[in-house]
């Protein structure tokens, strides 16, 4: 036999150390700590715009410090952090006390991560987060004027820088700990900021532009945030409460030209959550959405972060995957528009390209809306519903083929009656 080849039944051991090799990497943990919420976009999900995730003038975090095109925005983040310590709003605004408390917290902010940066010393990991973190809050106070905005800062006086940074703190690869947030703004808060207002409202009221729907910022105190991007997705979701708990597979339903063709009606929905669509009695009713021209970034990396945390439901993604249903043409879109239900501030083409190929590739095990695909599928099957769509499309499109059809009908009952009393009065005269 070959010396390459096992004999039956034998146990190979004829190399131990590649046995105690395997052995020693091998492990019961899972992959990353069940802490970890920032991750690394899936190449599937990336693949069909990976501009959308990718950050375009800050760094963020581990995943793209150190990258050329951001050496610039890194001055920046050292001029605002001077700028803070100068202003020593509290005892605890000194480098030593945020190198010791970030410090002593950072293998639990590293937890947080689903890629270890191998390449970083502790002290510059600890720097890099201090500096980050730091400008974050100060671009937050910065804009509600607790912090002074000096007169020659760009990212103010510019419109285009302060666009991109909306977009770049909310991509999924380019946040912090919520953790670590929080303890920075309390380390460099004043006294007379601290218990008046939260990082979370300070935070929304920077982000107002970039969002997806109005209505008064209430962040939830309730829930505990993982970073900015999570703080954006518990604001959408706000106070809704998903009816679907168990693993519900999506269904298809037709889209708005075609619904409109077996008589549904669509209306501008009542309610302040984005997420609440109802379908009663023939009537679906959407809350209001705004469409901004950042938004694909956002939703975008709201589907990803969903996609990569095994603890959330996929309401995100089913509200991509509804609107994606209903909106198969410029024709759909226009009609939802006339309606009030989408307002959009791109041009038609391209945000008919926005819904048609946001969620490709996304996977939904928790189908938010399977009981309302149910029942528009049913109503649409029913008969009466295509009947009365037919007779109001082709019969009675206007006022006039209304007054036509009501003409009939008493020149018709005019007759009836006309022979009724023929015949009563032969049968009178009869007898």
């Amino acid at each position: 036999m070959d010396s390459g080849q096992l004999e039956e039944g034998k146990i190979y051991d004829d190399n131990p150390e590649a046995i105690l090799n395997l052995q020693e990497k091998l492990s019961t943990k899972p992959p990353w700590p069940s802490k970890c919420c920032i991750f690394r976009v899936p190449n599937a999900i990336r693949r069909h715009n990976d501009y959308a995730y990718e950050p375009q003038l800050i760094s963020i975090g581990p995943y793209h410090h150190g990258r050329e095109k951001f050496r610039e925005m890194e001055r920046f983040k050292k001029w605002y952090l001077a700028c803070l310590l100068d202003r020593a709003p509290a005892p605890e605004t000194r480098l030593e006390c945020l190198f010791k408390v970030i410090g002593s917290n950072l293998q639990y902010y590293l937890d947080c991560y689903e890629e270890k940066e191998d390449g970083m010393s502790v002290g510059e990991l600890v720097e890099m987060m201090i500096l980050d973190g730091c400008f974050v809050i100060e671009l937050f106070r910065k804009k509600t004027g607790i912090a002074p905005q000096h007169p020659d800062d760009p990212i103010f006086k510019t419109s285009h820088m302060r666009k991109i940074l909306l977009c770049d703190l909310l991509l999924l690869e380019n946040q912090l700990p919520w953790d670590l947030l929080e303890w920075l703004f309390y380390l460099t808060a004043a006294p007379s900021e601290r218990g008046r207002v939260s990082l979370a409202k300070l935070a929304l009221d920077f982000f107002d532009f970039n969002a997806i729907r109005t209505g008064a910022i209430n962040p939830n105190t309730d829930l505990e945030h993982k970073h900015l991007l999570d703080l954006q997705r518990n604001n959408l979701l706000s106070s809704y409460v998903d009816m679907e708990p168990k693993q519900t597979p999506w269904c298809p339903i037709p889209c708005v030209t075609k619904l409109l063709q077996v008589g549904v009606r669509f209306e501008k929905g009542e309610s302040s959550e984005m997420m609440d669509v109802q379908f009663e009695n023939g009537i679906m009713r959407i809350p209001p959405i705004v469409i901004l021209d950042n938004a694909e970034s956002l939703i975008r990396n709201l589907i990803a972060y969903e996609q990569c945390n095994v603890k959330f439901r996929d309401k995100i993604t089913s509200y991509a995957i509804l609107l994606n249903n209903l909106i198969e043409s410029g024709e759909d879109l226009d009609y939802l528009c006339q309606e009030g239900i989408v307002t959009c501030y791109l041009n038609s083409e391209e945000i008919y390209s926005f819904f048609r190929k946001l969620y490709r590739d996304a996977d939904v095990v928790y189908y938010t809306y399977a009981k309302l695909s149910q029942d528009v599928n049913r109503y649409c099957r029913a008969r009466w519903p295509r009947w009365r769509a037919t007779l109001l499309r082709d019969y009675f499109n206007s006022p006039w083929s209304i007054l036509s059809f009501l003409g009939a009908i008493l020149f018709v009952l005019l007759n009836f009656l006309e022979a009724l009393y023929s015949v009563l009065s032969y049968r009178r005269t009869n007898h």
